[in-house]
């Protein structure tokens, strides 16, 4: 029996100036940054932007493609721009010679999410196979499929199914902090842009047939469409300078990332059971809202009073927060959080037009007469043990301390409080201290 055949796709920061396929590129009449060409240039290949995306592609997804192709025909091709940087072009290049399934395709041409037929064709001349039927996917740079995707596929391979899609609802997500996995989530995405596969077939005649390129999001309303969440699939990762955050603006990244990723997903997982699935992330995941190298227990086993309970703060940046309560679970507005910040020796302040609309963004509300902000704690989701919240001043502003003032009548036995410092592998020690009124 042959082999099921499967051909993959990755764009890498293709250069697609004017597209309205992202929000980076989108001119005045999109909803995008609107970025001059040279501003969507420094964006595209910023080291911010592409850096983690290499170092994600190279050194994790590729060693899980590796492994889970060792029973099947795979051809990857990786797209890319003749003005790519050097330093990137290098690492693509060194890849290709690492595994013999990726194959570059540096093009001035605005690339599709799935392989073209040029692409498809040179597949199957690498396999050295007439035609047959195949399996094309997609696979973002900064995404992760599992060991077991091909195993998983492979049945869906038969000619009936040829022009269908099958999409891959269940998987996990996490938040790239520094070189760090936090907040790891099993994460429900049916007809996401993680992993969909569409089943084609090369004819004898040289005509490739079933492959269509609607919107991921629009798959079933083009064509029949299987959905698959019975196992994980894709592994999501989160990290700024993504297109789908941008807005042209500076905004929280973790204070909307955590939230979107608390709404969709199905709580947290052991950690043997994404190992499983994506052994390449061994050592990198935690599923912990922060690393707890930068951790501080600041409150644990006691009773929250009306007065509340107050805990400083000297570390700048964004900060996230975990709240377990011992036989209780948090109602909605029945915590708030009372913040104080002042100015940081960090970077400058926005100016005060910017800086207001990034508080709104981060949900925190200004007592007018003092200085400080205040926000409430979100209510307890079903089936969590825990309550998280991230806070991210702005720009040249930093947290000095968090205070927390239960605002109804109902006591709240605290089990533990924990902060824990983001973007922060420079430092090596956090203080702070509580402190009650």
């Amino acid at each position: 029996m042959s082999k099921p055949i499967f051909i993959g796709h990755t764009r890498f920061s293709v250069y697609s100036y004017g597209s309205k396929s992202f929000n980076a590129t989108q001119d005045s009449r999109g909803k995008g940054a609107r970025f001059s060409e040279q501003e969507y240039a420094d964006w595209l290949y910023g080291e911010e932007r592409l850096a983690p995306r290499a170092e994600i592609f190279t050194s994790l997804s590729l060693p899980q493609l590796h492994q889970a192709s060792q029973d099947h025909h795979l051809a990857h091709f990786v797209s890319f721009s003749p003005s790519l940087p050097d330093t990137y072009k290098t690492l693509l290049f060194e890849a290709a010679e690492r595994y013999d399934f990726l194959h570059l395709n540096e093009t001035t041409e605005e690339a599709t999410t799935l392989p073209p037929e040029k692409l498809i064709r040179r597949a199957f001349e690498i396999f050295g196979i007439n035609g047959g039927l195949f399996g094309a996917f997609r696979l973002d740079d900064d995404d992760l499929l599992s060991v077991n995707y091909f195993n998983r596929m492979a049945p869906y391979l038969t000619a009936e199914h040829v022009g269908w899609w099958v999409s891959p609802g269940l998987g996990f997500a996490a938040v790239r902090d520094g070189s760090n996995l936090i907040y790891t989530q099993t994460h429900y995405y049916p007809k996401s842009a993680f992993g969909p596969l569409c089943i084609g077939k090369l004819s004898e005649t040289g005509a490739i047939e079933g492959i269509t390129t609607p919107k991921h999001t629009k798959l079933d309303r083009r064509t029949p469409t299987v959905l698959d969440s019975r196992r994980p699939m894709f592994f999501h990762i989160r990290h700024r300078g993504q297109d789908s955050s941008l807005d042209g603006e500076v905004t929280p990244f973790f204070v909307e990332t955590l939230n979107r990723m608390t709404r969709r997903s199905e709580g947290r997982v052991e950690l043997k059971t994404v190992y499983d699935e994506f052994p390449a992330l061994q050592g990198h995941v935690n599923t912990t809202p922060g690393t707890l190298q930068y951790a501080q227990t600041s409150i644990a086993d006691q009773k929250l009073i009306r007065g509340g309970k107050e805990v400083s703060w000297s570390t700048p940046g964004p900060v996230s927060l975990e709240l377990r309560l011992t036989g209780q679970r948090l109602r909605s507005r029945e915590l708030r959080l009372r913040i104080s910040v002042d100015d940081s020796t960090q970077g400058k302040r926005l100016p005060a037009e910017q800086e207001k609309i990034f508080l709104e963004k981060a949900r925190l509300n200004h007592t007018q007469g003092k200085g400080d902000y205040w926000t409430w704690m979100p209510p307890q989701k079903d089936g969590r043990k825990e309550v998280v919240l991230a806070l991210e001043p702005p720009p040249g502003m930093r947290i000095t301390s968090v205070r927390l003032e239960k605002a109804k009548e109902r006591d709240l036995r605290i089990e533990s409080f924990t902060l824990y410092a983001l973007e922060q592998e420079a430092h090596t020690s956090l203080s702070g201290e509580e402190r009650t009124a």
